[in-house]
């Protein structure tokens, strides 16, 4: 794998990471219950 390869799948992941953040944040908002546990699943993919 080439440095420019782990650089993308890097992005990616955080990305996803940050998109499954900012769900979570949103959901909280919404429904005022902690999303903690699906969260830390959400960061083994």
């Amino acid at each position: 794998m080439t440095t420019e390869q782990q650089r993308e799948v890097l992005r990616l992941i955080a990305g996803r990471k940050l998109r499954i953040e900012l769900m979570r944040l949103r959901k909280n908002e919404q429904l005022g219950f902690d999303f903690e546990e699906k969260f830390e699943m959400g960061e083994l993919f």
